[in-house]
């Protein structure tokens, strides 16, 4: 989701997923006359060690959690397992 909604306080972060969108669209471009598929996975909020560091970097720092507006966005609104983006990637 960062690499395609900009969020306040995460700038760099945002810009490096969007980076990586743009450049898995130009290899998909320049390498499908070769019938080579490229693709990205874009998952949204997941729930990992990362997550849990970044929450708790935000309760030290009183830094409002700014996760709950982006699950809302999500269709099922919740945080994603890692395993639901293995079924993703296994697809």
């Amino acid at each position: 989701m960062a690499g395609k909604v900009g969020e306040a306080s995460i700038a760099h972060y945002c810009a490096s997923k969007a980076a990586v969108i743009l450049l898995t669209q130009s290899f998909a471009l320049e390498l499908g006359k070769y019938k080579i598929n490229v693709n990205a996975v874009c998952p949204g909020v997941v729930n990992t060690p990362m997550l849990e560091g970044e929450r708790r970097f935000m309760r030290e720092h009183s830094i409002p959690d700014f996760y709950p507006p982006l699950i809302k966005k999500t269709p099922l609104e919740r945080i994603e397992e890692p395993e639901d983006v293995a079924k993703w990637l296994r697809f």
